[in-house]
């Protein structure tokens, strides 16, 4: 849940801010421009890597250095080792941006061994993942060369609906610490909105956020029988009920709306289109250009390279449907909350207190923020209605 935009005292509007309001957003403006500048330098900086690494030779030869008679073997060293070079190169990054911008601005409550850690982690279960997928592609591409892309794209699709089931259980216990929430009366209340909704809760969890940061969160997390209310100990320390109420009925509405089968609809119909575009355009093009084929192991980083290139072509087409369905979240939880002004307080409170720009400029919003501006959504919100 990400933060909008309302005043405890009413709505926040552009005219009228209230006290103090101007110098947080001050901060909050150089927090996202900071941010923009990293994102941008880091992917031209991801972009020239892949080039400069398939251009120059090296991945060839990495591929020639680690050839044993096993494929699999083969293909798991290159990729070890193209996965260490690439997480030490980019390093610096991931430090900046995650620990030294979010010191610098209040944020964080880590220290330098805590951030460490978290990245230690992220780095090793992004390299697992990374590696068994394309241990898949290259064995089954060598062992069905005209079917492998169908063949794949059903296992990364079997891959995208398990975790979307296990990973509040398996993968957010790695990095957080999450526990039964003990105030009961919050407890019965979100159950009864939950009811209210249709929805099944399988349990309401604090999770203990105040380790690593200052920021506000919410989460409805997994799906049947794994899904679960998560909420940041740093929002239960500061909003009132009803303000945790509403934020919770914002992730309900995405659940009722059907948001989260959506999005890996999305995922999974990315899935087979990339594939078959890899196998019936990319596949072709290669030999024609005599670039060589799309098994050799010397041509993942042109692969990579073109696979990101289209993310970011994608990106704005995928962020615009993203914040139709959050305007949707914003609307279904005034009118089941039945308190507007509730939603309107906690989201006030969440863009202040992660620190997040109340009218970001239209240009970045349209193409970058997979969510309305936070003034947008405050404006939404407002006179909604209750619904029974």
């Amino acid at each position: 849940m990400n933060a909008s935009t309302i005043s405890q005292g009413g709505v926040a509007g552009r005219a009228e801010p209230p006290e103090g309001e101007e110098e947080w957003q001050r901060r909050a403006r150089a927090f996202s421009r900071d941010r923009l500048r990293l994102y941008g330098v880091r992917t031209a900086a991801s972009l020239l890597f892949l080039f400069l690494f398939w251009y120059s030779g090296a991945a060839s030869w990495l591929a020639g250095a680690v050839a044993t008679p096993q494929l699999w073997l083969t293909v798991m060293l290159f990729l070890l080792v193209y996965q260490a070079t690439v997480a030490l190169l980019f390093l610096p990054f991931s430090y900046y941006g995650g620990f030294v911008l979010q010191h610098r601005y209040g944020l964080s409550t880590q220290r330098a061994r805590g951030w460490l850690s978290d990245w230690v982690k992220g780095s090793l279960l992004g390299a697992v993942f990374f590696v068994l997928g394309m241990e898949g592609y290259y064995l089954l591409l060598a062992a069905f060369p005209n079917d492998w892309w169908w063949m794949l794209a059903i296992g990364l699709s079997l891959v995208a609906l398990l975790l979307s089931y296990v990973a509040p259980v398996v993968l957010l216990p790695i990095f957080y610490r999450c526990s039964p929430l003990e105030d009961e009366e919050l407890v019965g209340r979100i159950e009864r909105l939950a009811r209210r909704c249709g929805a099944r809760v399988s349990r309401v969890c604090a999770i203990n956020l105040s380790k690593r940061t200052t920021a506000a969160n919410a989460a409805l997390a997994g799906m049947g029988r794994t899904r679960q209310v998560l909420l940041g100990d740093t929002m239960l320390r500061q909003f009132s009920h009803d303000e945790v109420e509403t934020v919770v009925a914002h992730e309900l509405g995405h659940h009722v709306h059907g948001d989260i089968w959506k999005g890996l609809a999305v995922e999974v119909g990315g899935i087979w289109v990339g594939l078959a575009f890899l196998q019936l355009v990319v596949r072709p093009l290669f030999l024609r250009m005599g670039v060589g084929d799309i098994s050799f192991l010397g041509n993942l980083p042109l692969l990579l390279l073109l696979g990101e290139v289209g993310g970011l072509l994608l990106m704005p087409a995928f962020n615009a449907l993203s914040r139709r369905y959050e305007a949707e979240a914003d609307r279904f939880a005034a009118r089941m909350s039945g308190a507007p002004e509730a939603y309107a307080s906690a989201l006030y409170r969440l863009a202040k207190q992660n620190l997040a720009e109340l009218w970001p400029p239209r240009w970045e919003e349209l193409l970058l923020h997979t969510h309305p501006a936070i003034g947008r959504r405050m404006e939404a919100v407002r006179g909604v209605g209750r619904v029974d």
